[in-house]
């Protein structure tokens, strides 16, 4: 109640001294949009001016930066065609969102309709360019909501900008929701998997995807992007036996090119393997002295298990099976007798 009564007293004086007003707030939120509008786009014409940058730059602004400034600058002529094109742009991205988190990982399992598979990369990219489109609108519409009134009559809604700004938000959260598959690893799984049986020719079908991603985080339709991105790269080529079954063919220089990243991966393996071997020599020393420190050794050996979890569900198979259970049954040793003594102190 103090805090209330105390914050009413401070909005009263600022609003005595001509220092707060809802009109002034609405100035200065303005303001800054427009500010901030101008320095980017500062930014990204300096950008311009180098080959490199403008490379970077030209999907983003041939699909995005003019279609918003375009669509924004209609908006404020006809109310109606912004709140249709809002509509539209929203339908679309609940379909796009649907098909990806409800549909796609469904599509190993029905092959035959692998023709609508996409890459997560490219869902990546298609929520980007809604996201950035969306919030370009929606800044332009307001900037230019400022900027052209004292020229023309025009209408200004502020739903229209709220929605562009809803759908650019949203947008751009499930963007971040969407890991870039870590290529190396899978590749690594899949020559792993593939490699155990030389007798065979070196192809992997639609029903031994589950098996590779056994015992790791992974999922089948990570598997499915790597494959999928070797099929791009004409290491691969994707074909149909039977009904419902897929081959994906893996060629000579395909096969090179995911050997080369499981030795690769095998030397990161080694150095993660080392490290955990070293707390395991620091914890065994520490644990000779006179006087130890039970909570922070108890500490330092939970980190120790978490790590070792961390690496197990990274690489799974790729790991050593009996390496890891000597280590594991190591620091199940150590745990005891941690506890043990942590029993006799109380």
């Amino acid at each position: 109640m103090d805090i209330k009564l105390s914050f009413d007293w401070l909005l009263k004086r600022l609003v005595q001294y001509g220092l707060y007003s809802p009109k002034l707030l609405n100035q200065v939120i303005l303001f800054t949009i427009l500010i901030t509008s101008a320095m980017i786009a500062l930014k990204i014409l300096s950008d311009m001016s180098s080959k490199r940058h403008r490379r970077r730059y030209s999907k983003t602004i041939r699909y995005c930066f003019f279609l918003g400034i375009l669509i924004g600058f209609i908006s404020l002529w006809s109310e109606n065609l912004a709140l249709l094109i809002s509509c539209s742009i929203s339908v679309l991205f609940l379909v796009l969102a649907l098909y990806y988190y409800l549909l796609r990982g469904y599509l190993i399992s029905f092959p035959s309709l692998n023709v609508l598979w996409t890459d997560t990369d490219k869902f990546r990219d298609l929520f980007s360019y809604i996201g950035l489109t969306a919030g370009v609108i929606g800044i332009f519409y307001t900037v230019f909501s400022i900027v052209l009134p004292p020229f023309f009559s025009l209408s200004n809604n502020h739903f229209v900008a709220l929605s562009f700004g809803a759908i650019s938000i949203l947008s751009s959260l499930l963007f971040s929701t969407i890991t870039i598959p870590k290529y190396g690893i899978l590749y690594s799984l899949i020559y792993n998997f593939e490699s155990a049986d030389r007798s065979k020719e070196f192809s992997i079908n639609n029903k031994e995807i589950p098996k590779i991603v056994e015992e790791t985080s992974f999922t089948k339709t990570e598997i499915v992007d790597a494959l999928e991105t070797l099929v791009r790269k004409d290491m691969s080529s994707k074909v149909s036996f039977g009904f419902g079954k897929v081959k994906y063919k893996i060629t000579e220089e395909g096969e090179r090119f995911l050997e080369s990243h499981w030795y690769q991966l095998r030397t990161e393996i080694m150095k993660e393997a080392e490290k955990i071997q070293k707390s395991l020599i620091y914890l065994r020393r520490e644990l000779k002295k006179p006087k130890i420190s039970i909570k922070k050794q108890l500490k330092e050996l939970k980190k120790l298990k978490n790590s070792l979890d961390e690496i197990r569900n990274e690489y799974g198979r790729l790991l050593s099976r009996e390496w890891c259970l000597e280590v594991n049954k190591e620091i199940n040793i150590i745990e005891k007798y941690l506890k043990d003594l942590e029993s006799r102190e109380y």
